[in-house]
């Protein structure tokens, strides 16, 4: 039997990621979370398109600068995070293929549900995504 990991994170965290979501509510926005002892910020990325449709996708050169200017100030990699406009909240197969940050909380914003937005976290484990609990 697989024990679910749980992940807290902050209200401000929170609301900053369903913000981001909200105001792109008709395109996928994806980003980064970096953490600095208890501060965290969102850096988003260009999501980038594959003709059939927007998936998630950072170049290993934008990871590695991003990566590089959170420790520069002291901070580390928290979470990958992106939103679907009209999906739910499941990370696709490009997605955990594309990441290419196996240690990493990987955050899925839903925007297609009515009225509440939706959050889920996931993280890799044995070579999937495995879901997680996430506590506000």
């Amino acid at each position: 039997m697989t024990i679910k990991q749980s992940v807290r994170l902050s209200r401000p965290l929170v609301n900053a990621l369903l913000h981001e979501a909200q105001i792109s509510s008709d395109k996928t926005i994806a980003g980064l979370v970096t953490q600095r002892e208890s501060t965290f910020r969102c850096q988003p990325i260009q999501a980038q398109s594959d003709g059939a449709g927007v998936f998630f996708a950072i170049s290993a050169a934008e990871r590695r600068v991003a990566i590089q200017a959170a420790e520069q100030q002291g901070g580390q990699l928290f979470a990958v995070y992106q939103s679907y406009p009209k999906a739910p909240a499941l990370p696709a197969v490009t997605d955990a293929d594309v990441a290419g940050l196996p240690e990493t909380l990987y955050l899925v914003i839903s925007l297609n549900t009515k009225g509440v937005l939706e959050m889920r976290g996931f993280q890799r484990q044995a070579n999937q995504l495995e879901e997680v609990d996430l506590m506000i």
